[in-house]
């Protein structure tokens, strides 16, 4: 399985989240994740699975600080991403999972 992330154009796939690490990234250069390699027997394949990816990897949106009544403030920028979740076998894309809504406050 491999996760790709996209932002979130109102529950549609909006431009790609970009990564500013190749183990976090697709040949393209977008934020992606992966599971363990698992063989799968002539029978098929029935398991659970995990990945995940540093938060710190992917090129979100930062807000920084802004001027306030009593001085500068941080405030993060929340940033409206999808999760797609990608099933390979042999090394080709054969099926897409559900886009999963998440949000990273940065």
């Amino acid at each position: 399985m491999v996760i790709n992330f996209w932002f979130d154009a109102g529950n549609r796939k909006g431009t790609p989240v970009m990564s500013t690490a190749p183990q976090f990234a697709t040949v393209f250069g977008q934020a992606a994740a992966g599971t363990a390699v698992y063989p799968v027997p002539p029978e098929g394949l029935r398991t659970t699975w995990t990945a995940w990816i540093p938060y710190s990897v992917m090129q979100l949106q930062n807000r920084g600080p802004v001027v306030t009544a009593t001085g500068l403030q941080y405030q993060a920028a929340q940033n409206r991403l999808l999760a797609e979740p990608v099933l390979y076998l042999d090394g080709f894309g054969v099926a897409t999972g559900t886009l999963l809504p998440f949000s990273v406050m940065r």
